[in-house]
Formats: C-alpha cells, sequence, structure tokens
C-alpha cells in the first residue's frame, strides 16, 4: 500500500506547501492549518503523490512534469479516467519524443517514469506546459 502525501499550490503566495504548512479541503469540510497564513482555503490547490519516484528518487506529484532522459519527451502528471473501468495516473504528453509511436496511457503500469526527471511542475514552471518547449 503506497503512502498517501499531499502537497498543495498556495495561488496566493504563489509558493507550494508541503505537510501541515497548508490546508486540504474534502467533503464535508476542510481542515486548516492556522500557522500557515493561508486565510482561505479555496487559493489551495491540492496535489496528490503518486506513490512513484522519479530516477533522482524524488517523489512524483500530480501536476509534475516529467522529463524523460533516456528517449526524450516531457509530460505532465494527472489523474485520469480512461473509460469507465479504469482510472488512475496517467501522462499527458506536453512533447511526445516520437508522433508515430504508441505511448503507454497508465504512468504505473507503463514503467514510463523510470527513465524520468522531474524537470518542474504546472504551477512554478508554467513555460513548460507549452506546445514545443
Amino acid at each position: 500500500m503506497r503512502t498517501m502525501k499531499f502537497r498543495a499550490w498556495d495561488n496566493y503566495n504563489k509558493k507550494m506547501c508541503f505537510g501541515y504548512d497548508y490546508a486540504i479541503p474534502f467533503e464535508g469540510g476542510t481542515v486548516i492549518n492556522h500557522q500557515s497564513g493561508i486565510d482561505f482555503a479555496y487559493q489551495l490547490i491540492p496535489m496528490q503523490f503518486t506513490g512513484i519516484l522519479d530516477k533522482n528518487n524524488k517523489e512524483i506529484y500530480e501536476g509534475d512534469i516529467l522529463e524523460n532522459t533516456k528517449y526524450g519527451g516531457i509530460f505532465e502528471i494527472v489523474w485520469g479516467v480512461k473509460n469507465e473501468s479504469y482510472a488512475g495516473w496517467t501522462i499527458k504528453w506536453l512533447k511526445k519524443y516520437d508522433e508515430n509511436e504508441c505511448i503507454d496511457y497508465d504512468l504505473l503500469y507503463s514503467k514510463n517514469y523510470e527513465n524520468c526527471e522531474i524537470a518542474g511542475n504546472i504551477y512554478e514552471n508554467p513555460e513548460l506546459t507549452q506546445e514545443g518547449k
């Protein structure tokens, strides 16, 4: 069983928060750490840990942008629903290494992450999400 961890993008202060530095809204209420200085939970965008480490043993979170250092290509980590029988951590290609190559959609089972390293994330590095960057 994987560890359930979260981080959050503080949209007000424009910084990434980890651990008890932030709040996570959930159905039926909100958990807030008042030491965080964040007044409103709606300013936080929670992102879940995928349970996967990149090739440098860094934790991969939803919203991270990874680069495949073996084959090339850049992709974002997203939670996706492929069909009514499958939902999971998937990859959203920002730049494919081969437009003709059939790429496995499922991050966990494809092992696409074994040759990948975190290049940034969609909030701190929005320039990486632009086509062709």
